[in-house]
């Protein structure tokens, strides 16, 4: 099996969207599978981790992977990972707020996919 001939498939979803803050600019993106099983792997766990820190490493890890740039600069995750560490936890939420409606709107389309493709079948 030619994994190329799925391309359309694989690609079916993807979003992006870029955000300004002031001066800054960030370009998120939606996520893979792939790119979310990674990252819940990075997830701290143990019982002296709470499930606030369990939630903030999630959210944070995720806008990690999300970015693809920041005024024009592509970091890698552990990077991003790092900048979004030192941020106001405001900034970071505005971030992530973004990508939840970016989120959102690929759920739209993906359901308006789905209806359009099923509105031709009989029943």
């Amino acid at each position: 099996m030619d994994i190329k001939e799925f391309d359309d498939l694989i690609h079916m979803g993807h979003l992006s969207k870029t955000v300004k803050l002031g001066a800054h600019e960030f370009v998120l993106k939606t996520l893979s599978s792939g790119e979310y099983v990674a990252l819940t792997k990075k997830i701290p766990d143990g019982p002296a981790i709470t499930q606030a820190e369990r939630f903030e490493a999630l959210q944070r890890l995720t806008l990690a992977h999300s970015i693809e740039s920041v005024d024009g600069k592509s970091p890698t995750v552990e990077e991003k990972d790092r900048l979004l560490s030192l941020l106001q936890l405001a900034v970071s939420n505005v971030l992530y707020d973004a990508y939840m409606d970016l989120v959102a709107e690929q759920n739209r389309q993906l359901e308006d996919a789905k209806k359009n493709s099923s509105e031709g079948v009989a029943a």
